[in-house]
C-alpha cells in the first residue's frame, strides 16, 4: 500500500478529526492496492468504503481499520 500519511486533524469527517474513535492517522492512497494486516474473508463492508470486517480462518473477527 502506498500513500501520503496525514494527521487525524486533517480528515474532513469530524468523527475522525475530533478523535471520537480514538487517535490515529489517515492515509491518502496513491496506489490502487490495499492490504489488510491479517488473512481472512471480508464479512462486512461499510457503504462508504472506509472500514471492513474481516473473519480469519480461526473465526476471529476484526475490523480494519481497528474499531475502539
Amino acid at each position: 500500500m502506498s500513500g501520503i500519511v496525514h494527521p487525524m486533524e486533517e480528515v474532513p469527517d469530524p468523527v475522525f478529526s475530533e478523535k471520537s474513535m480514538g487517535d490515529g492517522f489517515a492515509v491518502e492512497l496513491t496506489g490502487r492496492q490495499v492490504q489488510a494486516p491479517l488473512s481472512g474473508t471480508v464479512t462486512a463492508a461499510f457503504p462508504t468504503g472506509h472500514a471492513y470486517g474481516i473473519t480469519t480462518i480461526e473465526e476471529n473477527k476484526g475490523y480494519w481499520p481497528p474499531l475502539k
